[in-house]
């Protein structure tokens, strides 16, 4: 592995902590409030988009990740619904420990030629080949990872250090 997607796993798993003890305070109704009474993302739907883009990215991988129906609910096209229908925040997070153990395992043998294969699609940010997919989707998980940060303050829980 070189040390760049050394680092990259590294910090994906950092995420993967830091969402769990955000999550953690949810409570019941926290997880279908969205962040302004004019609506936006809600805490279950940003963990099921972060979790869905995970396994999207273990396909990617090549880990044997089947697609999961309620994975439509969180395409970047979807809107937040509240809860019903959803896979429980457990679900979620007990994906989220899967997917990240496949990346981990996959990433440690990334190499180069690895990395400047076809994502098979541009991304927002142009990124077209694995490595620059991979950094351009930390980015994202980290962006989503805030929200839940911020919606965790918004139901009233506190900071956490």
């Amino acid at each position: 592995m070189t040390a760049e997607f050394s680092e990259l796993a590294k910090r994906y798993t950092f995420n993967r902590g830091a969402i769990g003890l955000i999550v953690d305070a949810f409570q019941g109704d926290d997880w279908s409030k969205p962040a302004s009474p004019g609506g936006g993302n809600t805490p279950h739907w940003i963990l099921g988009h972060i979790v869905a883009t995970r396994r999207a990215i273990c396909r990617k991988l090549g880990a044997d990740v089947g697609t999961e129906e309620w994975e439509a609910d969180f395409t970047r096209d979807a809107s937040p619904t509240g809860t019903d229908g959803y896979p429980s925040p457990a679900v979620l997070l007990d994906g989220l420990r899967e997917c990240d153990e496949h990346m981990n395992e996959r990433l440690e043998r990334m190499n180069d030629d690895d990395a400047s294969e076809s994502w098979g699609s541009k991304l927002p940010d142009g990124s077209s080949t694995l490595g620059a997919a991979l950094h351009f989707l930390y980015f994202h998980e980290s962006y989503h990872t805030g929200q839940l940060g911020l919606l965790r303050r918004i139901v009233g829980q506190p900071g956490f250090v």
